[in-house]
């Protein structure tokens, strides 16, 4: 074909110059006759011998530039083609939800967030009513954590993304995958009545206190988390794994997302790593034995990640689970009942009358927190060990893990335990 290619070229070439040659002495003619005669010019012959010369150059250089352009083309489609697979397999998975919203308007976050206010309002609405009762009161049932108003939005939105998502454009948000999402919503946020009474004190008009009972309407709210939902829908190993990614702070950051208890309770969030250097001159100043192996074993802690689901296999914390470990480590069980939530150690060391103020704290002291109802003892939500010098040491959320910081929420202690 190149050989072909090549002496038709030539020949081309040679029919050109033969052409021009041609061209040439036609004009020599035309200017041999008398002026008026005359019909051909300079300005035709050099139009006539450029465009044949042109015409020559292209349809030598026509198949090179067809050949360029195909080499292009086919390199456009060695690259492309793979990265468009990929994106379009990405978009049919759960990860499609940190990727840009192929349409305008709903995204599987709005929808979602529309649906958990839509839910919160039932709830609020319930409590605020309490018909039939003096007043209502909201409950988190069996909340662990910081946060005043506990939300699972981020749990909802993994699930359905796995659920939904593997095979599916599940964040195209038509009438079909809202209506996926609402199942997955009511799944996972649901609540109950309950009644009970409570003794409250009011001063009439001349101030007198006196007691009265009061009825109640408690409005217990339940909110699964991702992890209640994998025995619930039966997800198997694959999709577990892709939920716990998409559930890291890592990748949930891009969405926002702080770790449960975001705010840490008001303060700094911390240091998050420790010297032994540093952790020697904190415990050289802590004489007891017992508080210094309590305080040794948390501030060896700093730096952990956090999870309440793998709280005991000693490689991660939560708050109650680094509590009792540390004082496990210095021979004390501050277990309550075979529990050991933060509400369950509280209640252990307040019924046996081991609690102290807050100007009393030593090193190796467990502070409790409430941060909301959570229908467990006196709400208690979270602990944090105290090392001294208005120092603690504490598994805060998923986002920072065990940090140690400067005691903060003081207005959130409930409880303060020496065990």
């Amino acid at each position: 074909m190149a050989a072909g290619y090549a002496t038709g070229v030539s020949i081309e070439a040679k029919d050109v110059k033969a052409a021009n040659r041609s061209r040439k002495i036609k004009f020599f003619l035309d200017k041999m006759k008398e002026q008026e005669n005359q019909t051909d010019s300079v300005v035709k012959l050099v139009k006539d011998l450029i465009v044949k010369k042109a015409v020559l150059w292209i349809k030598a250089a026509a198949p090179i530039i067809g050949l360029v352009l195909l080499l292009l083309v086919l390199l456009v489609v060695i690259v492309a083609v793979p990265v468009i697979a990929v994106i379009a397999i990405l978009y049919n998975s759960p990860f499609a939800l940190f990727l840009p919203p192929l349409e305008s308007g709903d995204t599987v976050q709005t929808v979602t967030s529309a649906y958990v206010s839509e839910f919160n309002r039932d709830v609020n609405t319930k409590v605020n009513e309490h018909t039939g009762y003096d007043f209502g009161e909201l409950v988190y049932v069996d909340y662990e954590g910081m946060d005043e108003n506990p939300s699972n939005y981020y749990d909802i939105m993994a699930v359905y993304m796995v659920k939904y998502g593997v095979g599916d454009t599940a964040t195209i948000m038509n009438d079909i995958s809202k209506g996926w999402l609402q199942t997955v919503v009511n799944d996972m946020c649901s609540y109950t009545t309950s009644s009970g009474t409570k003794d409250v004190e009011e001063t009439d008009a001349d101030g007198n206190v006196t007691t009265v009972t009061k009825s109640v309407l408690y409005v217990n709210v339940t909110l699964k988390s991702y992890r209640d939902m994998i025995s619930v829908y039966g997800f198997n190993s694959d999709q577990v794994e892709m939920l716990e990614q998409i559930m890291s702070p890592e990748f949930m950051g891009q969405l926002g997302y702080a770790g449960s208890g975001s705010g840490g309770g008001g303060g700094s969030p911390g240091v998050s790593s420790m010297t032994e250097d540093e952790i020697n001159a904190i415990l050289s100043g802590i004489t007891d034995s017992r508080q210094k192996a309590v305080c040794s074993y948390a501030l060896h802690r700093v730096g952990y990640p956090y999870s309440q689901e793998l709280r005991d296999s000693g490689n991660y914390y939560d708050c109650s689970s680094l509590a009792y470990y540390s004082w496990k480590d210095a021979g004390v069980n501050i277990s309550y009942g075979g529990a050991t939530t933060a509400a369950a150690e509280a209640q252990g060391l307040d019924e046996a009358g081991k609690t102290v103020s807050y100007d009393e704290m030593q090193p190796g002291d467990l502070i409790f927190y409430s941060f909301t109802n959570n229908g467990r003892y006196k709400n208690i939500s979270h602990v944090a060990v105290y090392v001294g010098n208005g120092k603690v040491v504490e598994a805060l959320n998923e986002r920072v893990g065990v940090v140690y910081r400067d005691v903060a929420s003081v207005g959130k202690i409930v409880v303060i335990g020496r065990p």
